[in-house]
């Protein structure tokens, strides 16, 4: 059996048992009826999800690998990652998904966002912002840095910065948005964890201009915004895929145009198994 579809299932069978632990413990706390039938609902489906996974591990060496790819594209058909984190959400903040990707399902039509991936670099009760980072613009860096009479020629070319510029999100899109490593402080930064932060600081243009600014950069023209509670609302309509990252590689080290097929593969799913009605079952 391949090991990484093994390691997928256990990863979901450990998601599956914590929904439903959240799940029972939601109902208990629950003060209305349509609450209490909605969430009964969900455990409904989150059981039939754990005894698919249970089985399949069970009986993984009598399985052909084919039967058990079938099982985790179902998975990914019930969106059961962002599905889980939707009904696990509460108050405090601990289920918020920062420094996730959003994957755009195939039922999101939106011309915009269609078969766009987006690292969400910040996501709170007061909202969620985000850049696109597999739909490069027909600016590059290079251009771009000689558009805003930084640095010379020289330098830019010393420093390699003839790498693309992406189209970053629907607002905002006469500033720059840098996504950058390491997770250095300028003018205006968003620090996200210890080794990645994002700044929209002219700044740090300044700084890779002249071959003096982060090591790994990802440079975007405009965001991608919700407001409160406008993100919850498209994940529980199965718009987006929520992929957690492990580490910087696909942000920085992959090339744009494979971004979101690379997405789905740290699933150990391939987009071309998806239908448009996925997460709609």
């Amino acid at each position: 059996m391949n090991p990484n579809l093994l390691s997928t299932c256990n990863d979901l069978l450990s998601r599956v048992l914590k929904g439903l632990f959240l799940m029972f413990l939601r109902i208990t706390l629950s003060n209305t009826k349509q609450k209490t039938i909605f969430l009964l609902f969900k455990i409904a489906f989150l059981t039939r999800s754990f005894s698919m996974i249970r089985r399949s591990l069970r009986n993984q060496i009598r399985e052909p690998p084919y039967k058990l790819s079938f099982i985790l594209r179902q998975f990914a058909m019930h969106k059961i990652y962002s599905t889980l984190w939707f009904m696990s959400n509460d108050t405090t903040g601990s289920s918020y998904i920062s420094h996730h990707l959003l994957v755009a399902m195939p039922g999101l039509l939106d011309p915009i966002f269609s078969k766009s991936v987006v690292y969400l670099a910040e996501h709170s009760g007061e909202g969620a912002m985000g850049i696109v980072i597999n739909k490069p613009c027909e600016l590059d860096l290079r251009a771009l840095l000689t558009k805003l009479n930084l640095g010379s020629q020289d330098s830019q070319e010393s420093r390699g910065v003839s790498e693309p510029v992406y189209y970053g999100g629907p607002i905002q899109q006469d500033r720059g948005f840098v996504l950058h490593e390491p997770a250095s402080t300028w003018a205006s930064t968003l620090k996200i964890n210890e080794a990645l932060a994002l700044t929209s600081s002219k700044d740090i243009l300044e700084a890779t201009a002249q071959g003096v600014g982060p090591k790994k950069i990802l440079v975007s023209l405009g965001y991608s915004g919700w407001g409160p509670g406008q993100l919850d609302t498209e994940l529980a309509s199965n718009s987006w895929l929520t992929i957690p990252l492990k580490d910087n590689k696909l942000l920085f080290d992959t090339p744009a145009d494979v971004r979101f097929d690379e997405a789905f593969k740290i699933l150990g799913i391939h987009p071309d198994n998806l239908s448009n009605f996925i997460g709609h079952a």
